[in-house]
């Protein structure tokens, strides 16, 4: 093979982005847990032969990056009944990141009557979430109150790293220490 060929293959192959490796691992996990083989996916999903082996493997030399209608056919032949796809972000530890964050832009820009119309919109939902919460609070007993509220702080501490577990802790016996 020429150089040029090479080169010229090397600029045509896109670079395989993190969220189409994890769609195609998902996906082959479900093709494993049913059984079959690339050929069958190839036969069912309609998709040229040996196409989903190639497609499973972008990273390798004869691999290839599917296309959007390929992986609709594939999604079709290996979920008959369709697919719900939920995005779950990773929690972000990253100091500058989450400053970034918070410093986005809102979804309104301030000034106008756009904005005014947001921030009424904001107050009425947190008005009705007042209200509702007064309603169920209302709607049951004092040890039911108990368990919902001993729930959530599970969760809540599910969600908390090693770290600042021990900052907690730290921070638990110095006020202890400073009532003794």
């Amino acid at each position: 093979m020429s150089e040029a060929a090479t080169s010229e293959n090397s600029q045509r192959q896109r670079k395989v982005t993190a969220f189409y490796v994890a769609l195609v691992a998902a996906l082959d996990r479900r093709r494993r847990s049913i059984g079959w083989s690339f050929e069958h996916c190839d036969d069912i999903s309609g998709n040229p032969d040996r196409y989903t082996a190639k497609g499973f493997h972008p990273n390798a030399p004869s691999g290839r990056q599917m296309t959007w209608s390929v992986l609709q056919n594939l999604l079709d032949a290996l979920y008959p009944a369709g697919v719900e796809i939920i995005l779950k972000p990773r929690p972000v530890s990253d100091p500058k990141l989450l400053a970034r964050l918070r410093k986005q832009e809102p979804l309104v820009p301030k000034g106008g009557a756009s904005h005014q119309r947001y921030r009424e919109f904001l107050e009425v939902c947190r008005r009705g979430g007042l209200a509702s919460h007064a309603v169920r609070m209302a709607r049951h007993t004092p040890e039911q109150r108990a368990r919902f509220a001993r729930k959530a702080a599970r969760a809540r501490a599910a969600k908390l790293t090693p770290a600042m577990r021990s900052e907690i802790a730290r921070e638990g016996a110095r006020a202890r220490w400073r009532k003794a």
